[in-house]
């Protein structure tokens, strides 16, 4: 026979009856029960034997023989007992046998040592509460009237009982009886609700696994998502900076064709052959020039303009990439714009430059159409101290002083396709690209609303990002 008990579940009238197997907690929950009444017998073995000795010991007790006999007896039942809990087999045999040896041993020691006045009836009371709660309340009851039943005749039925008055053991007997039922009575009820909540809880438990399970399917899918945005963020930063690049090629175009007419004309110069030795040099030397300045201007464009898959961190001066950035957006302004560069000495900083170039790209882009053909742009850098944080921050300063930004565009200023600018002259993804750009190197990409004089774009770096 084995420990797995057979649920039934509840069924409407006129439907069949479903049966099912227990579930492992329901099994767990019972092996427990099994597992504590074990303990509480043995707890009541070993407990009763030392008193019965000391109480033989103060004269109270006659002959010790009774309690060791009852003790030797339970030790034998509970030992089967145990040994059937362990392998899980066999578990209602064993416990059947030890409920009624129980009663027989019980009432064997309390008959062999007063009767009704035997220190040992309180062990009716353990043996009643601990079938009540850890077995059924219903087998408790059956305990008490058999252990009283059979009380009630073995001291009858003793011709050395010290009570022999029969009206005085049946009234005795149902007084004992009584008791016995109401400790029984409140132990069922006790353990029926001890044993709801532990159906609620693990029922309870059931939803959250079930929940837990859903939260980490979301959580992969979320994942998937994820990783599916970050590329299509990267493919628009990308085109992003490729319109960007598309508008000012025709000014880096220009910057170009500087350098290389003075190229062109000082061959003209020496070609014609009217110049002597120091003015060929000079020449030559403003040739050399214009030709540095023309591959500056090349190799600027070139690094700005890399693929943003490389994402490579670098420890960089701020300042130095600003300065750099500023002078191969001037083919962007007007051509009464003024452009301030105030630029500290600030402390390096691990981000990736070729994306760090493109937020700054995109400020003095927009700065530059802020203002038009005519107005004021200042770039600045500068340190300093976060005590919040407390922690050193580079931050970079684009200011213009143009006609700013309205009230009600501010909140959405950083949305992504938002965009003030007329059809055909932007998609509104260069300033939320910028902001998700600082964002994802530690940093902070803010417009101040309290800068009167037209707008002013913040740059907070930690020293520590990256």
């Amino acid at each position: 026979m084995s420990g797995a008990a057979v649920g039934c579940a509840a069924a409407r009238p006129g439907e069949p009856l479903v049966v099912r197997d227990p579930t492992d907690a329901e099994i767990g929950s019972q092996r427990q029960r099994y597992r504590w009444a074990v303990r509480i017998r043995w707890m009541a073995i070993a407990g009763f034997l030392v008193l019965g000795c000391v109480a033989w010991l103060a004269g109270v007790l006659r002959d010790p023989l009774p309690c060791v006999a009852a003790a030797a007896g339970a030790t034998i039942l509970n030992t089967f007992n145990h040994m059937a809990l362990r392998r899980w087999q066999w578990i209602g045999p064993a416990t059947a046998a030890a409920i009624v040896g129980d009663i027989v041993l019980l009432t064997y020691l309390v008959a062999a040592t007063g009767g009704p006045s035997s220190p040992f009836v309180a062990m009716y009371f353990v043996q009643v509460l601990a079938s009540a709660m850890l077995v059924r309340s219903r087998v408790a009851l059956a305990c008490a009237v058999a252990a009283v039943a059979a009380l009630a005749w073995a001291i009858l039925a003793d011709p050395w009982s010290v009570v022999p008055d029969a009206k005085f053991v049946s009234i005795w007997s149902l007084f004992f009886l009584y008791g016995l039922g109401l400790i029984a009575y409140v132990g069922g009820y006790v353990s029926g609700q001890l044993r709801q909540r532990e159906a609620a809880l693990e029922e309870a438990n059931s939803q959250l696994r079930e929940a837990l399970a859903s939260l980490s399917r979301a959580h992969t899918e979320l994942g998937g998502i994820v990783d599916r945005l970050e590329s299509a963020e990267r493919q628009l930063a990308q085109s992003e900076k490729m319109r960007s690049l598309g508008d000012f090629v025709a000014g880096v175009a220009h910057e170009l064709n500087n350098p290389i007419a003075v190229v062109a004309a000082n061959l003209e110069i020496l070609g014609s052959g009217d110049i002597d030795g120091s003015e060929t040099v000079e020449v030559l030397a403003d040739c050399r020039e214009a030709a540095d300045r023309a591959a500056r201007i090349v190799a600027d464009l070139r690094q700005f303009s890399r693929g943003a898959s490389a994402r490579e961190w670098r420890e960089v001066d701020l300042s130095a990439r600003a300065g750099r950035t500023a002078e191969l957006a001037r083919h962007m302004f007007g051509p009464d714009v003024s452009l301030d560069l105030d630029l500290a000495d600030v402390p390096t900083i691990r981000v990736v430059p070729e994306e760090m170039d493109q937020v700054l790209m995109n400020l003095l882009s927009n700065a530059a159409l802020a203002v038009g053909r005519r107005g004021h742009i200042r770039l600045a850098t500068s340190v300093r101290w976060n005590r919040d944080d407390a922690r050193q921050e580079v931050v970079v300063r684009v200011e213009d002083d143009g006609p700013g930004v309205d009230g009600g565009v501010v909140e959405r200023i950083f949305e992504p396709f938002f965009t003030t600018r007329g059809e055909g002259e932007g998609v509104g993804l260069g300033l939320s690209l910028s902001f998700a750009i600082v964002q994802r190197h530690g940093g902070m990409l803010r417009f101040d609303p309290s800068y009167r004089a037209g707008a002013r774009f913040e740059i907070v770096m930690p020293v520590s990002a990256g």
